[in-house]
């Protein structure tokens, strides 16, 4: 991907603020003769776009969901020996504490609530799709091993398919108070970051300076 794509690619999701910014990098970039030049600035352009376009909340989005995917694994090996209780006890609260980690740090590090709250949300995305399939997976050994469904433990009261197993986040309707917990800890890391910068008398985040060439 050269330089002027890779601006363009950084440039897609950025906040309505900064998008006229980003076509006016765009046809800066465009103007500069000098190959060189031209794929230097589109450089600098597409840095200082992804700190505060989609790709930034992206790239935080996806190590919350790591994190969250490594929560639900450790927790099915950790009880997998012990036949439960299952893994809703670690998913639930240490998701949450995940998140409301990823909501701090992205707001204290843009210094901007709104780019936290929005990095949480889409952490709470990914995060449930992570979460998902670790959970499919697993569930389907705890199943084979255990005879019990990995969330809550709980035996199946008649035949089980391989898809009642995969499905049982969705059909059980266990993914709802995963989405209102983390939710929450979304809304506490923005509120906690808020108050901290509050008392560190920092100023809200000013938009990056256009590149020089």
């Amino acid at each position: 991907m050269n330089a002027e794509r890779l601006l363009a690619a950084m440039t897609i999701g950025l906040h309505a603020s900064r998008a006229e910014w980003g076509r006016a990098m765009r046809a800066e970039t465009a103007a500069i003769e000098d190959p060189a030049a031209r794929r230097d600035f589109a450089l600098d352009a597409a840095r200082a776009a992804f700190r505060q376009g989609f790709g930034a909340r992206l790239l935080w989005a996806l190590a919350a969901g790591a994190a969250l995917a490594a929560v639900a694994l450790v927790g099915s090996r950790v009880q997998l020996d012990q036949g439960g209780p299952g893994v809703l006890g670690a998913t639930m609260p240490f998701g949450a504490l995940a998140l409301l980690l990823l909501a701090l740090a992205a707001t204290l590090w843009t210094r901007s609530p709104q780019f936290g709250a929005e990095t949480g949300l889409l952490g709470v995305i990914v995060g449930l799709g992570a979460m998902w399939a670790v959970v499919a997976a697993e569930g389907l050994l705890w199943m084979d091993r255990l005879g019990l469904f990995i969330l809550d433990a709980d035996a199946p009261n008649g035949p089980v398919t391989d898809e009642i197993v995969i499905l049982d986040l969705i059909r059980t309707g266990l993914w709802l108070p995963h989405l209102v917990f983390w939710m929450i800890g979304v809304v506490l890391g923005v509120l906690l970051a808020r108050g901290i910068l509050a008392i560190t008398r920092l100023s809200p985040r000013r938009s990056p300076r256009r590149s020089r060439r």
